[in-house]
């Protein structure tokens, strides 16, 4: 239960947008050509788009983790 709270703090962070995406990637299971038809972006606007969604949650789950641990930084 913790962690579904930490990872909704974190996806309140992203931009709608990008809360869209994922939701419509790893949610709804649509593909990467479905998910640029609905956004209204090329295929490859949607491959760039999760690449960086990916890293940044890693950064910002990652941080987090560290932060729990006693580790430096702001709390999210």
């Amino acid at each position: 239960e913790e962690e579904k709270e930490i990872f909704s703090r974190i996806l309140e962070k992203l931009e709608v947008k990008d809360q869209l995406l994922l939701r419509l990637l790893f949610i709804d299971e649509a593909s990467s050509e479905e998910a640029a038809r609905i956004m209204g972006l090329t295929k490859e606007a949607v491959y760039m788009r999760k690449s960086r969604l990916l890293n940044e949650l890693k950064k910002l789950i990652v941080h987090k983790i560290s932060v729990r641990k006693g580790g430096e930084g702001r709390q999210l």
